[in-house]
């Protein structure tokens, strides 16, 4: 215990050595009413008083068992049952970010614990290592005004919202009506700033421009990328996400009018097992996501004519070949 209550755990003995697994659960409730702290009398804690950061009551929270994460709300009268035994989430709050109580570790969200485990899903969602590497192709930053067409379950929207920050805007365009009232909900429950317009429509009856980045997740982006184009400045980063090749052969031919600057590219992440003793992959790996295009508009296009005779130059012997 430190000097000043910051912590909220003290050390409780146990009653008898635990032999099966069911102690652990016929055990938990009486070690949470030891350890949770007193919540009314702050003066206990002494957290506030030093400048430590106090989990409140209806705050979000990420309570961590081992390798496995769950989004939950400090409410009162509710506990979480996992395989640590139970835990009332009352009893986390008054303590610092970061504590442990019990089996359970508490933190607060970070935006991938936000995405992978608040969002409510009704369609395949964009991975954090995808769309974190997306906002930096677009070069997105405070500020940026960026259009998303295809908004799915509202995961990548979230992120741009969060990136984008309160000065920014991020407009986000569903055709679908259910798949656009479930990423309502999602962003209404999730997001941190109240900059983003989701709209129900189709791309081509969507009437925008001066934006900074757009970036696309439709089936066919080939179809909509001469209307696409019209809503963004010169210049301005486009991406796009398709899970086939010939999706992606599809969009390189369209791409050659009006867009320069293409890449294709496909992000392999592998996690490691947190065994130090036994350092190695994790066994299962989220593989094939998606392929990334990215290119930028080309808001002028000028053939350049150079009067004068010149003599052909000899070939570089030292010259790397390009071939088309």
């Amino acid at each position: 215990m430190g000097p000043h209550g910051l912590f909220c755990q003290k050390v409780v003995p146990l009653p008898y050595t635990l032999t099966k697994t069911g102690d652990y659960y016929r055990l938990s409730r009486a070690i949470f009413r030891e350890i949770r702290p007193n919540c009314d009398e702050p003066e206990k804690r002494g957290g506030e008083a030093f400048g430590v950061d106090m989990m409140q009551e209806n705050d979000l929270v990420v309570v961590v068992y081992r390798e496995k994460k769950y989004l939950k709300k400090l409410e009162k009268d509710k506990s979480f049952h996992g395989k640590g035994g139970i835990l009332p989430l009352a009893s986390a709050v008054g303590c610092p970010w970061g504590t442990r109580l019990g089996e359970y570790e508490v933190f607060r969200p970070t935006i991938e614990d936000i995405i992978m485990h608040g969002v409510r899903r009704e369609t395949q969602i964009i991975f954090p290592k995808d769309a974190f590497f997306i906002c930096s192709k677009l070069d997105l930053k405070c500020g940026s005004k960026v259009l998303e067409v295809g908004t799915g379950s509202g995961a990548l929207t979230l992120l741009l919202s969060r990136v984008v920050g309160p000065d920014g805007r991020v407009v986000s365009i569903e055709k679908e009506e259910r798949h656009h009232r479930n990423a309502r909900k999602n962003v209404e429950k999730l997001a941190e700033f109240p900059n983003t317009e989701l709209v129900n429509t189709d791309v081509n009856d969507f009437e925008g421009e001066g934006f900074d980045a757009a970036f696309v997740d439709l089936r066919e982006p080939w179809l909509y990328l001469a209307r696409i184009r019209t809503f963004l400045k010169g210049g301005a980063p486009t991406g796009f996400i398709v899970p086939t090749a010939n999706q992606v052969s599809e969009t390189l031919q369209a791409l050659r009018q009006g867009f320069g600057d293409v890449e294709v590219m496909e992000i392999i992440f592998r996690r490691y097992k947190t065994l130090a003793a036994r350092l190695r992959p994790e066994d299962r790996m989220i593989g094939h996501t998606g392929y990334l295009l990215f290119a930028r508009k080309l808001e002028m296009v000028r053939e350049m004519r150079v009067e004068g005779d010149f003599e052909e130059a000899a070939p570089d012997p030292d010259a790397e070949n390009f071939t088309e």
